[in-house]
């Protein structure tokens, strides 16, 4: 458990395994996936998504993976083709034809368009949850009793700000316009507590200190590795 820095970045970045991948899947063909493109755009989220994913890309044993809210980029087909791999995802940013192409050259559908509440009670061996809590989904306690009870590890990056932010947005099943408020640490600290006998070394400590942000918009982010009970 550990809060994304600039220090970790730059030393990331001597080397930049994700950028090699992508710019070795770019003589494929171009793509026009929008996840793709904020991960040529952002040297932290290519950090993170390595920590994250780099050892489903390289050689580990085939898994079942379930990646909450993790987009599509040219890596998709790559995690989905030497794994079990399914993708959750309302695929706000993405356009069908992407999806369709994508599950085509897999050979199989494992693009899921709907929210995780939504899911059975399937078991997996890794959950990824890649910067959607509490930011995007506020859900965060929800999904932890419903998913760390059915696998044996999950995965997250996990977002709050120092300084007041909201947004302005509207129902989509209503009229109504609503103010949600972005969380800050010690929110985020108050929901982890109880799972804290899950956490890989756990330091919540750590929603107290405060870093220089790695992001334009000043969020601040952890990645985070939970125990589950499978």
């Amino acid at each position: 458990m550990h809060v994304v820095t600039k220090q970790l970045v730059t030393e990331y970045l001597k080397d930049d395994t994700t950028k090699k991948r992508l710019e070795e899947l770019s003589d494929q063909g171009p793509n026009n996936y929008t996840c793709e493109t904020w991960l040529e755009e952002s040297p932290a989220k290519r950090y993170i998504y390595e920590l994250i994913y780099g050892p489903f890309l390289q050689g580990a044993s085939q898994a079942t993976i379930l990646d909450v809210g993790g987009g599509l980029t040219s890596l998709t087909k790559v995690l989905a083709s030497s794994h079990n791999y399914f993708l959750v995802d309302l695929l706000a940013h993405e356009q069908q034809e992407n999806v369709n192409a994508l599950q085509k050259a897999v050979n199989r559908e494992f693009i899921i368009p709907n929210d995780w509440a939504t899911l059975g009670d399937r078991n997996y061996d890794i959950i990824i949850a890649n910067d959607l809590f509490p930011n995007v989904d506020q859900r965060l306690e929800s999904f932890l009793n419903k998913f760390l009870p059915r696998c044996s590890k999950l995965k997250m990056l996990l977002t709050w700000y120092d300084t007041p932010r909201y947004y302005k947005t509207k129902r989509v099943d209503g009229d109504e316009v609503m103010f949600m408020l972005a969380w800050n640490g010690k929110q985020l600290e108050a929901v982890l507590e109880p799972f804290l006998p899950s956490i890989v070394t756990p330091h919540l400590d750590l929603f107290h200190e405060s870093q220089e942000s790695v992001f334009q918009n000043g969020r601040q982010t952890c990645l985070i590795e939970f125990q589950g009970g499978v």
